[in-house]
């Protein structure tokens, strides 16, 4: 099967695992189950590119603790998936305000860089993440008590290092 004849989703997988990763997937085994997906996607209101990187960052972790060199097709574009970046989406959408949307591009950009800075944690092998923007306290604490929440730890610091130890203990035991 041809590059050209993958669903645009299923190429935004491929390039962020080859990107991310350094492997190379080419196929689309089931392309009626990857429409199926895509339309759940496009019903969040982002794009393929940014849906499949925050469903590879959300399900780095575990895939790691299951001996996975990446997050496989299956655990990104299962409804759970979905169901977790609709929630994430939720909280940091909803802005009424210009000053509202201001505070949810901050807080996306937080979530962002939370959520890399404990994929760096748990890998060495990367570069660790750079704040390219202003820290906003009251922000990192909702960040932190939101990832907390997704993972299910108890919320007891703001600190992103206390956190990843956390999810350290959770995925690798």
């Amino acid at each position: 099967m041809s590059m050209s004849s993958v669903h645009p989703l299923k190429q935004a997988y491929n390039q962020y695992v080859h990107e991310t990763y350094g492997s190379r997937i080419r196929s689309d085994d089931n392309p009626e189950r990857t429409e199926a997906v895509a339309q759940k996607v496009h019903r969040l209101g982002i794009s393929y590119d940014e849906y499949v990187e925050l469903a590879c960052i959300l399900y780095d972790g575990w895939a790691r603790s299951q001996g996975w060199k990446y997050p496989y097709w299956n655990a990104v574009s299962s409804d759970n998936a979905i169901a977790r970046i609709a929630e994430l989406l939720k909280t940091s959408n909803g802005a009424d305000s210009e000053e509202d949307k201001q505070q949810d591009d901050i807080y996306e950009l937080e979530l962002r860089h939370a959520v890399n800075y404990m994929n760096w944690y748990a890998r060495s092998d990367r570069v660790k993440p750079t704040r390219y923007f202003v820290k906003d306290e009251e922000v990192i604490i909702r960040v932190a008590a939101h990832i907390c929440s997704i993972y299910n730890i108890n919320y007891t610091s703001s600190n992103y290092n206390d956190i990843a130890k956390q999810l350290a203990r959770i995925t690798h035991g």
